[in-house]
């Protein structure tokens, strides 16, 4: 099936198309600030997952299927090789998909994610999610406000509310919760693959960020041999919201050189 997209304008023509992937409870709507800028130099195509946003919902949830999914996106949509902007979840997506079709991709950008699995606990961010009421609710305030009991810092909750839509005079969640919910270890944990990516790669990390560590250096450059990295002073996990500027002005200065 087709993934939804949104396309950014004015990139000049013949520019290397640039996709953006984005993480677990996100979406393209997310990254339309960072798109935007992006737009000046290439044509961009900020991309929502399968089961998130506005494409289709199915019963299996993993890298490789949402490998799969991109695959068929860039063979349809793009029919060139691309240059992958991935953060989090859409990292995985995006080293997976680079180590498994190498002549699509021209260039590769992580964000804040290693080539490894993860061991991470989405239970208050679900029961936050699930308890809220979306459904009965009146005001996005009654949403949030019932998450409160589950999610304390506002700053997730505003994030996750963000697929919030109105349904009539209530409310709805745009994520798959239950097959999200199910499948939470698939879809945070990288798949095996003996190969190597030698395109240009770079992966920005916030050096607060409990995603990377000093032995994911490594890790990263043992799959993507001509890879960098950069740190972000005082990072967090959410580098396109917390360090937009320093995150942006990273990932032209490596546009550049590709």
């Amino acid at each position: 099936m087709d993934l939804l997209f949104s396309r950014y304008y004015p990139g000049p023509e013949g520019s290397i198309p640039v996709l953006i992937l984005h993480g677990l409870f996100g979406s393209s709507r997310n990254w339309h600030t960072i798109a935007g800028r992006l737009s000046e130099k290439h044509s961009v195509f900020a991309i929502d997952a399968r089961n998130h946003g506005n494409s289709f919902h199915a019963d299996e949830h993993s890298i490789e299927s949402m490998s799969a999914d991109l695959l068929h996106f860039v063979n349809t949509q793009i029919q060139t090789p691309v240059i992958l902007l991935g953060h989090s979840m859409g990292g995985l997506v995006a080293m997976y998909f680079a180590l498994k079709n190498p002549s699509l991709v021209k260039a590769l950008i992580v964000v804040d994610i290693a080539p490894r699995n993860y061991e991470i606990d989405y239970s208050r961010e679900f029961n936050g999610m699930k308890n809220a009421g979306a459904e009965r609710a009146v005001t996005r305030k009654e949403v949030e406000d019932a998450m409160a009991e589950w999610i304390n810092n506002p700053f997730v909750r505003q994030f996750l509310l963000m697929n919030l839509d109105r349904s009539g005079d209530n409310f709805r969640w745009v994520l798959n919760l239950p097959v999200l919910e199910r499948e939470r270890r698939n879809g945070i944990e990288f798949p095996e693959i003996d190969s190597t990516f030698s395109g240009a790669s770079l992966l920005i990390a916030g050096n607060l960020s409990p995603f990377f560590t000093k032995k994911d250096t490594d890790l990263f450059v043992s799959y993507f041999p001509k890879g960098n990295i950069v740190l972000i002073k005082d990072g967090d996990h959410w580098l396109h919201h917390t360090k937009q500027a320093e995150l942006l002005s990273a990932v032209i200065e490596f546009l550049k050189t590709v």
